[in-house]
C-alpha cells in the first residue's frame, strides 16, 4: 500500500516493506480491522474504483451505491467469457466483487480467496449464492489444486504482497492450459515497468494492458464527498487520517501520487503459456 499522511499509516507500509516476512501478518490485521469497524456492514469493496461515461455499467437498483467499485471489476475481466468456467479471485476483500461476478458472469464456480479470515467469516455469512465460496489463504501459498481453474482475477491487492514472484508462480500453477490471469493494481512507474517485463518470463504472455489512471482519479473524485462525509461520522477522531489515506479520499498523499505521476494504475489481461 502506497503511504498516506498519517504516521500510523506511513509506519504501517513502511514496516511491511521493510521486513516483508512480517508483511501477511501485519495486513492480515489492518484488514481484519477494518472489518470489526464495519458494524454496519456497507463495507463491500475496497478499491478506488474505475469511471466510464463511455459505456457505462447497467445495474441493478441494490448495486447501483457501488458503480464505481463494480465498473473496475468489469475492466479487469473485459473480454474475458467467464460463463461456465472456473474462477478464482485472490484478495477478494469483503466479497462485493466476487459476488456480482459470480451473479452476473455466471461461472461454474466461483472461489474468493483472501489474507483475512474474519473477511471470509463476514463474506460467507453476506453472499449466499450457489455457485459462490470463500476461502482463507495466501496468495503465494494458495489453498488450491494444480491447474484447477481458468481464471484468476486479482483486484488492487497485490502492492501489499511480500512476494510477487511467489504469487506469479502460484497463479500459474493453478491456471489450466491457456487460462487467464485479470489483474489491476498501482505501482510506481518504475516498478509497474518491472512487472511488466517480468510477466513472460514467469510464464504469462499480455492479452490487453492498460494505464487506467485517468479513470481511478476520476471514480475517487465522484465519490469523494460521500466517502469523506462517511468516515467522519463513523470512524474515531483517531483512525480517520490513516483510514483517509487508505480510501484515498482528495487531499491524501496517495491521491496527490497519482494525480503528479508517482503512481500509476494499470489493468491487464494475461494468458498462461
Amino acid at each position: 500500500m502506497t503511504t498516506g499522511g498519517s504516521l500510523g499509516g506511513k509506519l504501517f507500509v513502511a514496516l511491511t516493506h521493510l521486513l516483508p516476512p512480517l508483511a501477511p501478518a501485519m495486513w492480515r490485521w489492518w484488514y481484519n480491522t477494518l472489518a470489526r469497524k464495519d458494524a454496519a456492514g456497507e463495507l463491500l469493496f475496497m478499491n478506488y474504483g474505475y469511471a466510464d461515461d463511455t459505456t457505462p455499467l447497467t445495474l441493478a437498483p441494490a448495486d447501483e451505491p457501488y458503480r464505481y467499485p463494480l465498473q473496475l471489476y468489469r475492466q479487469v475481466v473485459a473480454g474475458l467469457d467467464l460463463t461456465g468456467r472456473d474462477v478464482l479471485e485472490v484478495g477478494s476483500g469483503r466479497g462485493g466483487g466476487a459476488a456480482w461476478l459470480a451473479r452476473t458472469g455466471q461461472p461454474r464456480r466461483y472461489l474468493g480467496v483472501d489474507l483475512s479470515d474474519a473477511a471470509i467469516v463476514w463474506c460467507r455469512q453476506r453472499h449466499a449464492l450457489h455457485n459462490l465460496e470463500f476461502r482463507t489463504g495466501r496468495a503465494d501459498a494458495l489453498p488450491v489444486d494444480d491447474e484447477s481453474f481458468d481464471v484468476v482475477v486479482n483486484v488492487e491487492s497485490s502492492h501489499g504482497y511480500p512476494d510477487m514472484a511467489g504469487f506469479l508462480a502460484e497463479v500459474r500453477r493453478v491456471l489450466r492450459t491457456d487460462g487467464h490471469f485479470a489483474f489491476c493494481d498501482l505501482r510506481t512507474p518504475s516498478a509497474m515497468n518491472h512487472l511488466h517485463a517480468r510477466w513472460r518470463e514467469r510464464g504469462f504472455e499480455p492479452v490487453r494492458q492498460a494505464d487506467i489512471t485517468a479513470q481511478v482519479l476520476q471514480a475517487l473524485d465522484r465519490v469523494a464527498e460521500a466517502r469523506t462525509l462517511r468516515i467522519q461520522n463513523r470512524v474515531p477522531e483517531r483512525w480517520r487520517r490513516t483510514i483517509e489515506d487508505f480510501a484515498g479520499v482528495r487531499g491524501s498523499a496517495l491521491y496527490a501520487m497519482l494525480d503528479d505521476g508517482r503512481l500509476v494504475y494499470h489493468c491487464a489481461v494475461l494468458r498462461k503459456l
